[in-house]
């Protein structure tokens, strides 16, 4: 495999991908059949598939690892490199990477480690690390440290985590975690910006109410003042989570910091507006429409920063699917298809994405494979399949390029790494896994995404998947990948948006001390819904004691059908013992796919017997009594062993 990386280049491996186009049954793409009314509507009313692009894949230049022990503990002061060690661990690299608007650079957050006593390459930090062959700043390092050796003074308040670093438009900024770095009138990559011109300012609470302020994972606009998060909020529904947008501020004093003003909620409370509501011309049926205004968790914005992208209530059964989301009208358009995609990032002309997918791996597919199924149950097990896509903190992630019309039928995009060596180590080895977040290069040749190495305890030990050796140098379990797009020819670079949209009135003022909205859900009881094509679903909903949340749905199919395929049975769901943060549901399914795909969704005993299954999850795996199986066609999804 590949020794040590000296300077820039590491050996490349050119990486081919055939994209399959049409519409016919795979192993979790949905299914169709001739033109017209044996297609499915999103294959149709769509332009075919893109055809495959040659792609090559690079290995990026990180800091020396840190020296570690036998058992992987790093060796304190082992670090001989003056300008720091990269930690040996899979945490070596936190979420990121991002492009700077140079072209040339990618933002990483790293964890140094290993290094002598009084080094300030110590900790959580942000490197820039040079894209071009053989590049290097003045010390002939590749990468430069933005965020080390700040004086303590000029970087009061600062927030340790300094996750998802994203460069403003000249370069003078960036935006690391709850924190913004600013060199002044320099940029942060030229040798003219030294620690002593540095100044690190917290992102701090847009109200006196601390509490408000925990955003998870915030995304910067490309106007350079929209800030847009997620937040987890306890209402009297429970804990929910809800996306923000606010206005960036720097206040001078009593002490310079960043705040947000005009903070609004990605949320309506509009009956009509709700995913599931009641038909106001009968109260016994039930409407269904998943592009209404939403959002769920704010993964980012179009390149034009007039969109959000998001994570909204699932259009399809057991399914966590991504939105945009226009921020002015609230009008949502569905993009992905697949069981479980997430990190994802617009391209520069917003004509393309790339998202991190589990699709490859068909880790969900026992549980989500079957398309066309309503999303019933999934409004109080969404959490528990969103954990089912990873083992402990193993992702199952691989980085898909998809246009912006979004998968639809077979096409499920095109796998950057795919095509290449498979072996120990090689760009294709599915032990290494990609992380958040993915990024494009300005001028949409290039995409950057970090991967980590599975590492015990989710491999070794009682674990059947015996942990593999690292290749990358000094047995690093992290590592930085370019793909190089090399069909496409470079986009003039895009000057920043200057007309910050203004979300529209389907969004909500964020009022200091208000009580938390609860979305509106269907009172208990049951309903009925018609297929556009052909027979009816009869859902049933229970919830919780206050009346406030669904805690138990079951759905009876009878030649239901929106599209070519038929569906027949029942499915039951109750997650009483469950919270959004994990526990045991109870799930019993029995149905039966026709027409233009066949299948089956049918759950099993422990004891081999058709009947419920317990599956038990918490925070990032789960655990499963008794088995869901899944069959398409000739295809049989069976889930995952416990513990893989």
């Amino acid at each position: 495999m590949r020794g040590e990386l000296s300077g820039w280049l590491a050996p490349a491996v050119l990486v081919w991908c055939q994209l399959l186009s049409g519409c016919s049954t795979n192993g979790s793409g949905g299914a169709a059949g001739d033109e017209g009314a044996g297609q499915l509507p999103e294959v149709r009313d769509n332009p075919p598939a893109p055809a495959s692009e040659t792609i090559l894949v690079t290995w990026l230049p990180l800091p020396p690892t840190a020296p570690a022990n036998i058992d992987g503990s790093v060796i304190e002061g082992g670090c001989a490199n003056p300008t720091g060690c990269i930690d040996p661990g899979y945490q070596g690299i936190w979420e990121g990477p991002s492009f700077m608007w140079d072209n040339e650079h990618v933002l990483l957050p790293i964890q140094f480690s290993g290094a002598p006593p009084g080094s300030v390459y110590t900790g959580q930090q942000v490197i820039a690390v040079k894209t071009g062959a053989g590049k290097t700043f003045a010390n002939g390092d590749a990468w430069k440290c933005i965020s080390c050796g700040v004086p303590d003074d000029q970087q009061r308040g600062r927030n340790a985590a300094v996750d998802h670093p994203q460069a403003f438009f000249d370069g003078t900024r960036v935006l690391a975690g709850r924190n913004i770095i600013s060199c002044g009138k320099h940029r942060v990559t030229d040798a003219s910006c030294t620690p002593a011109q540095t100044h690190i300012y917290p992102l701090v609470s847009p109200t006196t109410t601390s509490e408000f302020f925990s955003p998870r994972e915030p995304r910067l606009s490309p106007d350079d003042v929209t800030l847009g998060f997620s937040q987890f909020s306890t209402n009297a529904a429970g804990i929910t989570q809800f996306c923000y947008l606010g206005r960036l501020e720097y206040i001078e004093k009593p002490t310079p910091q960043y705040r947000l003003a005009d903070v609004r909620r990605l949320l309506t409370l509009q009956p009509e507006q709700q995913t599931w509501h009641i038909d106001p011309d009968d109260s016994s049926r039930l409407l269904f429409n998943p592009a209404t205004p939403s959002c769920g968790e704010l993964r980012g914005f179009t390149s034009d920063g007039r969109k959000v992208v998001s994570l909204n209530s699932p259009a399809e059964s057991n399914h966590v699917d991504l939105f945009l989301t226009d921020i002015a009208t609230g009008q949502a358009e569905r993009l992905t298809r697949t069981e479980y995609i997430d990190p994802i990032k617009m391209s520069p002309d917003d004509e393309w994405f790339v998202g991190l997918d589990v699709h490859v791996s068909r880790r969900s597919h026992f549980v989500a494979a079957m398309d066309g199924l309503l999303p019933v149950n999934d409004s109080h097990t969404i959490a528990s399949v969103s954990a089912i896509r990873n083992n402990g903190d193993r992702r199952f992630f691989q980085p898909m390029l998809v246009d912006r019309y979004g998968q639809r039928g077979n096409y499920q995009g095109q796998q950057l790494n795919a095509g290449g060596d498979t072996g120990a180590g090689g760009v294709s080895d599915p032990n290494w896994n990609a992380r958040a977040d993915p990024a494009w290069s300005p001028d949409g040749t290039r995409v950057v995404y970090w991967q980590s190495l599975v590492t015990a305890p989710d491999c070794g030990g009682d674990n059947p998947l015996p942990c593999p050796a690292s290749m990358e140098p000094g047995g690093r379990r992290s590592r930085l990948m370019l793909a190089e797009l090399l069909d496409r020819q470079p986009l003039p670079l895009r000057s920043r948006p200057t007309n910050r949209p203004e979300p529209g009135d389907w969004t909500m003022p964020f009022v200091p001390g208000e009580t938390l909205p609860v979305l509106p859900v269907p009172p208990a009881g049951t309903y009925t819904i018609a297929g556009s094509i052909s027979g009816t679903a009869t859902i049933t909903i229970a919830l919780d004691s206050a009346g406030r949340s669904v805690k138990a749905t079951s759905v009876t199919y009878k030649d239901y059908a929106n599209d070519c395929r038929v569906y027949n049975g029942a499915e039951s769901v109750d997650s009483e013992d469950a919270s959004v943060f994990g526990g045991t549901a109870v799930w019993d399914f029995n149905i039966e796919m026709t027409g233009c795909s066949t299948g089956s969704k049918i759950t099993y005993t422990a004891d081999g017997n058709r009947g419920p299954m317990e599956m038990a999850t918490g925070g990032s795996d789960y655990r499963a009594t008794g088995t869901l199986v899944t069959e398409l066609g000739s295809d049989v999804f069976n889930q995952p062993e416990d513990g893989t």
